[in-house]
């Protein structure tokens, strides 16, 4: 059982730690993209322009929870669970 985020941290990689982070970096990038371009972009914006940058921030959640898996399962960590829970 782990103590502290620091013996996490520390800890070898699993291949348990590098799917779930690439989970979690998939639908963290998905909210991450489609809610910063509705906030940031230009308005209005059409269905396809989201889906574009819907499907773009799945892609590099992915690639970022390959590559950082670590970093990713921190910080995305909420967005990937962001509109789900009670009412």
């Amino acid at each position: 059982m782990l103590i502290s985020f620091n013996q996490w941290w520390r800890r070898p990689l699993r291949t348990r730690d590098k799917i779930g982070a690439v989970f979690i970096g998939a639908i963290g990038g998905f909210w991450v993209s489609l809610l910063g371009r509705l906030f940031i972009g230009p308005m209005p914006v059409s269905f396809a322009a989201l889906a574009y940058w819907a499907v773009g921030g799945i892609i590099m959640g992915i690639i970022l929870g390959i590559l950082f898996p670590r970093v990713v399962s921190v910080v995305l960590y909420p967005f990937a669970f962001l509109g789900i829970g009670s009412n």
